[in-house]
């Protein structure tokens, strides 16, 4: 329970602070597509890059393409992915800080979204099955458990549970971008922000994929190295929408 509750929040958190430091940037958000497709809707009539917002949409759908080849090969294959996302990343920003006008600074969301196309598909196959970088259905569903309390209905406090830490975790890395996108401005950490999420964006799903990947059909004595680049099982293979087992 505590490790779920812990990636929630911490998936959120996520989401959160690099939502925020890229609405207040460039206006747009490398997790949630509703609010990109909002600024589409508007750019038909007002002075807004239309392809700049499609290109995003279309890298995130990337990333869950990733995700999903990466795990139809490997059992581990989000943890196989993962450092080259961190390395993409970090990379972008330091191009950006040497060569300034090697591309407009607002196209490096384009590489971010990925990173969050692959977040939504481990949030919702992996050990939570419920996405983290949107709060309101998550709001719907603490309501509901309100209203369960006062009739005497049953609730799932594991789920209530799940559902408040991803919105407190939402809040506080919204606020957590926003500070840091405030106040460090003139530093070259500035610069670093979002790629200094992908640290334990990384870590995060190493975790998710462990917990949630049933052990492959290895020997005992089998190496590190060996159990990493093992095949998902052929049960695994049948699923369409998850090799996870929940």
């Amino acid at each position: 329970m505590r490790t779920k509750l812990g990636l929630a929040f911490s998936f959120a958190w996520i989401a959160g602070y690099a939502d925020v430091i890229c609405l207040i940037r460039y206006k747009v958000f490398p997790s949630m597509m509703t609010g990109n497709l909002l600024q589409l809707g508007r750019s038909f009539f007002e002075e807004i890059d239309a392809t700049f917002l499609i290109a995003i949409i279309v890298c995130r759908m990337g990333g869950l393409a990733v995700h999903y080849f990466a795990e139809r090969r490997f059992a581990y294959g989000t943890t196989l992915v993962a450092p080259f996302l961190f390395v993409m990343i970090i990379g972008i920003e330091a191009l950006r800080l040497h060569w300034p006008d090697a591309f407009p600074r607002k196209y490096e969301v384009c590489f971010l979204a990925p990173v969050f196309g692959v977040q939504s598909a481990v949030s919702m196959q992996g050990c939570l099955g419920c996405p983290t970088s949107m709060g309101t259905g998550h709001l719907q569903n603490i309501t509901y458990s309100i209203i369960g309390y006062f009739t005497g209905e049953a609730v799932n406090h594991l789920k209530l549970f799940c559902d408040l830490a991803i919105i407190c975790g939402l809040a506080f890395g919204a606020l957590c971008g926003s500070v840091a996108n405030s106040y460090l401005k003139g530093y070259m950490a500035h610069d670093f922000l979002l790629s200094a999420a992908m640290v334990p964006m990384i870590v995060l799903f190493s975790i998710d994929d462990w917990c949630s990947t049933p052990p492959p059909d290895l020997p005992k004595q089998a190496s590190f190295k060996d159990r990493i680049f093992s095949h998902p099982s052929n049960d695994d293979l049948c699923d369409d929408t998850s090799k996870k087992s929940k």
